[in-house]
């Protein structure tokens, strides 16, 4: 006859704890004649960095990236920023901008009468640059600069990458 459960001796189970996550140092510059990515579409695109930190979640991230995007097309802003964490990180002004706009303040408050942002649904570009240092998951971006086919977007300012907390300027025209 089978012994009861409490006489059973105990089965070691093996632990599934996740090992951390080694954070990269890399640096690097690359060259990159055309970008076709469902939502986003670039010529002559250039990418340089130096940094350290770099782990899924960005709190440590500390160094220095530069980007220039040739001619293109951004589709569907909000579905390329929650399908690819690096476009969101090189495009985070865009985004931030797509946030004020959808936010109750901006709505109740008049600023979308005053200023004219586009639906970024859409958004068909000659050319972007962008200049950022970063120190322990805070971005400072030095400059962002859209320069559309119907619109221009220049932003300076800081961003924490986790908490996704803004303090930007910017100009549309």
């Amino acid at each position: 006859s089978p012994a009861p459960p409490s006489s059973l001796p105990p089965v070691a189970v093996p632990s599934r704890s996740k090992k951390p996550v080694q954070a990269l140092k890399t640096r690097g510059k690359i060259t990159i004649g055309k970008i076709l990515y469902p939502n986003f579409t670039s010529s002559d695109v250039s990418f340089r960095w130096n940094l350290v930190g770099v782990a899924p979640t960005l709190e440590k991230l500390t160094g220095t990236a530069g980007m220039n995007f040739g001619s293109g097309d951004i589709k569907d802003l909000d579905k390329l920023m929650k399908d690819n964490k690096a476009m969101k990180a090189v495009l985070l002004p865009l985004f931030a901008l797509q946030k004020a706009q959808k936010s109750k303040l901006f709505q109740t408050t008049g600023l979308s009468k005053l200023i004219d942002l586009p639906s970024f649904s859409d958004i068909k570009y000659k050319k972007i640059t962008g200049d950022y240092a970063f120190e322990n998951g805070n971005a400072l971006i030095k400059v962002f600069h859209l320069e559309g086919t119907s619109l221009d977007i220049a932003t300076q300012g800081t961003a924490h990458l986790v908490t996704e907390t803004l303090n930007l300027n910017a100009t549309v025209k």
